[in-house]
């Protein structure tokens, strides 16, 4: 079973074998140099399809056998109804929100995923309701941990002490822009101000923590609802505007610390695309699929489908797995692709290196023929 994170002081916990360590970021521990994660978006919505995706988590958990955790990248409560004001809800109200039981401790109850820790961000749904309510039901739920809105985990190896992989958690709501100006209900304006006063820049933020690990070896990774590009317009033009133009920071700075994949949702639909050498992984599957306008210039590979990605590493030989997955569990996508740290290319940047930043940008010939035929 999973043990609760908290705020308190650092303590040990070991459950099986996995040790998770509290304290104001994540640490788990495993005694193997492989293991595997599922990754999942915008699901808690309580339809039909939430459950088939849930059950076929629940298998693709039992045929790997080594699965850690579920990486829940935001929108994770939905509401169909208007408030009496006649405005569009999301969220939870609460910590004794019903939505709780419904959407996820009884959705994700079968055997080999009752016990995953949902390591968890907030989306933009998330934001029209109580969002802190999300971050205290975390301080004491032993499956949905979200220690701040931004936050570090890290994959040990309980016997050597390695950094296998480090996940790199942001909130994106806020610095988006598009809510800014197009807030969805009053109670997202209100909270996005809040945290605007309440918090510094996030993208500081990101870029002292990449600076902190990148030297620490292994997979990194960082994770975030919004997506830095989608082959489907999701949101009106005019959004989608705002949305990539501050999204393009982001993007900016993954590339300046050679991560090795970005993880997102917020588009109810699965993709892949390679940038400049940067994996973006995205899983926004997880409670419907929509019909969007698909982009003119896509790149990559993308399907109009709900579902999840399941993700496979190799910590020794630095290999990554990723296979998609519809709602019934039918592969739909994989790929594979290899740490930066196994590569044997220059180190990671440090955010000094010119001719780091310059040689980023460049694609191997491979992976740009790979990128011109990875799509169907």
């Amino acid at each position: 079973m999973a043990y609760p994170l908290s705020m308190r002081a650092l303590c040990f916990a070991l459950v099986g074998g996995m040790m998770l360590i509290e304290g104001a970021d994540l640490e788990l521990s495993t005694r193997h140099d492989s293991f595997s994660f599922l990754v999942l978006g915008d699901w808690g919505m309580g339809t039909n399809v939430q459950k088939s995706v849930a059950k076929s988590m629940n298998e693709k958990a039992e045929a790997a056998g080594d699965a850690l955790f579920v990486l829940n990248v935001g929108d994770n409560f939905y509401k169909s109804e208007l408030s009496e004001e006649g405005e569009k809800q999301g969220g939870v109200d609460g910590v004794e929100d019903p939505l709780w039981s419904e959407y996820f401790e009884n959705m994700y109850s079968h055997k080999h995923i009752e016990d995953l820790p949902f390591v968890s961000v907030l989306g933009n749904h998330d934001y029209m309701g109580d969002y802190k309510a999300q971050l205290a039901y975390a301080r004491d739920s032993k499956r949905f941990l979200m220690p701040k809105r931004n936050f570090v985990t890290r994959i040990n190896n309980e016997d050597t002490g390695a950094v296998l992989a480090t996940f790199v958690h942001i909130d994106t709501s806020p610095f988006v822009g598009m809510y800014d100006a197009f807030p969805e209900n009053s109670i997202m304006a209100d909270n996005l101000q809040a945290v605007s006063k309440e918090d510094g820049d996030t993208l500081t933020w990101l870029r002292d923590s990449l600076s902190g690990i990148s030297k620490e070896g292994g997979y990194i990774f960082v994770v975030g609802h919004h997506p830095v590009r989608s082959n489907f317009f999701s949101d009106s033009s005019e959004k989608q505007v705002i949305m990539e133009k501050n999204m393009e920071k982001l993007r900016s700075i993954l590339e300046e610390y050679n991560i090795d994949a970005y993880f997102s949702g917020h588009v109810h639909a699965l993709e892949y695309v390679d940038i400049n050498g940067i994996n973006y992984i995205l899983s926004g599957g997880g409670g419907e699929s929509k019909e969007y306008p698909r982009r003119s210039d896509a790149q990559g590979w993308f399907k109009k489908s709900s579902g999840f990605a399941a993700v496979s590493l190799d910590a020794r030989s630095g290999a990554a797995k990723v296979e998609y997955l519809d709602h019934n569990g039918e592969k739909l996508h994989s790929l594979t692709f290899v740490s930066k740290s196994k590569q044997g290319e220059t180190n990671r940047s440090d955010g000094n290196s010119l001719v780091e930043r310059i040689g980023l940008r460049l694609l191997p010939a491979r992976k740009f023929l790979r990128s011109l035929y990875n799509y169907e």
